[in-house]
């Protein structure tokens, strides 16, 4: 869709970040546009690694990306060790 930012390509196992900002984002302070880069950056990450949608708006692996500061939620941190576990971490 037009606000789609960027995504994980399971297929390719790439991420693309697109170099548009929409026009929500047009206007708003560098800080701002930084965290919703910042933000889709680690989301799009966590996808490469295994997490998936959480429905809690304030994670950052909510399916929407907001300007919000980048900050694990508690939901992130519990699905990012339950991905370590699965995958032979110990901690």
């Amino acid at each position: 869709g037009p606000d789609v930012l960027g995504y994980f390509d399971y297929d390719a196992n790439a991420i693309t970040l697109l170099p548009v900002i929409p026009a929500q984002y047009v206007g708003q302070k560098p800080a701002k546009r930084a965290n919703v880069r910042a933000r889709l950056l680690l989301h799009e990450t966590l996808h490469w690694l295994g997490l998936d949608h959480d429905p809690a708006w304030s994670e950052v692996m909510f399916a929407i990306i907001t300007d919000a500061p980048v900050v694990l939620g508690p939901n992130d941190l519990d699905h990012m060790r339950a991905a370590g576990l699965a995958n032979g971490c110990k901690a």
